[in-house]
Parts: structure tokens; sequence; C-alpha cells
């Protein structure tokens, strides 16, 4: 993977893919070798690093990176409220974007009533058989499809609200 990083270092999905591996590797693998971990966790930083100075205006980035970095934000050296932020950026750059809009909402005071009936209108789009943040997600491999679980475990939270 580094070589591929290396000779495709403007392609974004190159970087998300590096980073969701190893952040893959240290949180869900248990057959790696364990001596490797703090290795591991230097290169999470130095590929986030590496790919936030080229892509932070990117909103496809942003998404992504946002949801890869909560899996455990202190390996790429930020807080949730970066994640948070990066996700609103996504959001403000591109906000036709059901997933950006999901995104963004859900972060919101779910007991406002505006926000609370745009969460659920837009959990609810997540169960649409063909909605276009499934086939958005169903296009990015696995880290696609753990975005997709996420979102439809919280989506199911957000529509009994």
């Amino acid at each position: 993977m580094k070589a591929i990083v290396a000779q495709y270092s403007h392609d974004l999905d190159v970087y998300l893919s590096m980073v969701y591996l190893l952040m893959n590797l240290l949180l869900v693998e248990e057959d790696y070798e364990r001596n490797n971990r703090d290795y591991y966790a230097q290169l999470i930083k130095y590929y986030f690093d590496s790919s936030y100075s080229k892509f932070s205006n990117d909103p496809r980035y942003l998404f992504y990176m946002a949801r890869i970095a909560c899996m455990s934000e202190w390996y790429v050296g930020i807080e949730l409220e970066d994640v948070e932020k990066m996700l609103q950026k996504a959001y403000v750059l591109d906000p036709e974007n059901m997933l950006y809009q999901w995104a963004y909402y859900s972060n919101l005071d779910k007991n406002h009533p505006q926000n609370k009936n745009k969460i659920i209108a837009y959990s609810k789009q997540i169960f649409q058989l063909h909605s276009p943040a499934k086939i958005e997600l169903q296009n990015h491999g696995s880290l696609g499809r753990y975005i997709l679980d996420m979102m439809e475990h919280s989506a199911k939270k957000m529509v009994t609200l």
C-alpha cells in the first residue's frame, strides 16, 4: 500500500483506503504483530496529515476521513470537535449531497423540532433501496460498508425519536 500511495499521491481514495486499512487493522483485526502497533499508529498519523494538507477542501475527503477518524480520533491527532467541523465543512462545500446533509443534521441538537424533522427525514432515506447515499457508499468497498452500517444503526435510533 505504501508504494501505491507513493505512485498515486494525488488520489484521495488511495489515502482514504490506507488510513481506513490501518485504522481497521489496529481496532478490529486481532491477527497482526502487536509489536508493530506504534509503527502502524505513526503511519495513520502520517497519512492523515499528508492527505489533509492536500484534500482539506474536498467535501468527499472531509466526509469519509471524518468517518474514519471518529473510529479513534487520537490516532490522527484530532478531537471529536474536529471531526464535527470536517463534517460541517463537507456539508457547506456540497450542501446537496445527502450523505453530508445526514452527517451535518445528525450532529445538531436532536430536540430542536426543525433539526429533528430533518434528521428523521434523512434517516428514512438511508433505508431506501436505491438511495443516492447507499449507492455512493456501495462504491467505496469496505469503507463504504462500514459507514453504511454505522449510518443504518444510527438512523434506526433517529427514526424512533
